[in-house]
């Protein structure tokens, strides 16, 4: 009796420093994923019309993402959700169903393209890091 009563005592103690692990490395993704979308938003919002610099600061978000997650898989996800969302969003835009007032790739600013992948990346990453918070198996 014992016996299972360590045991069971043991396992709830290794519970509880992996939670706190997790909710330690959650506080850190949460951080860096709150700046990487609030700055991918901002400079949207604030360069918008100016599509070459737009497009490089959001590549230098990108990057710096892509460096801070070192993760085959979230590149992966970057650039085949930057390649395929915003192939769907040109089609719309093609189709007639809203405009860009400053586009430079087919109807559409190059700077979507990124956006689309850092939001890719954030979400892929965001999942990750609740899964691991909320203790979920893959």
């Amino acid at each position: 009796m014992a016996i299972k009563t360590n045991k069971k005592r043991a396992s709830v103690v290794v519970f509880a420093m992996k939670q706190k692990r997790a909710k330690r490395k959650w506080d850190d993704t949460l951080l860096f994923n709150s700046a990487f979308g609030a700055l991918t938003l901002a400079i949207i919002l604030l360069a918008h019309s100016q599509i070459w610099l737009a497009t490089a600061l959001l590549a230098i978000v990108a990057i710096t993402g892509l460096y801070y997650w070192k993760s085959k898989t979230t590149t992966a996800i970057f650039f085949l959700g930057g390649a395929l969302c915003a192939l769907a969003e040109t089609t719309a835009i093609n189709a007639g169903v809203w405009s860009y007032s400053n586009s430079n790739l087919l109807g559409a600013p190059i700077w979507i393209y990124i956006v689309w992948g850092n939001s890719s990346a954030f979400i892929y990453q965001t999942a990750l890091g609740l899964r691991e918070l909320l203790g979920f198996e893959s």
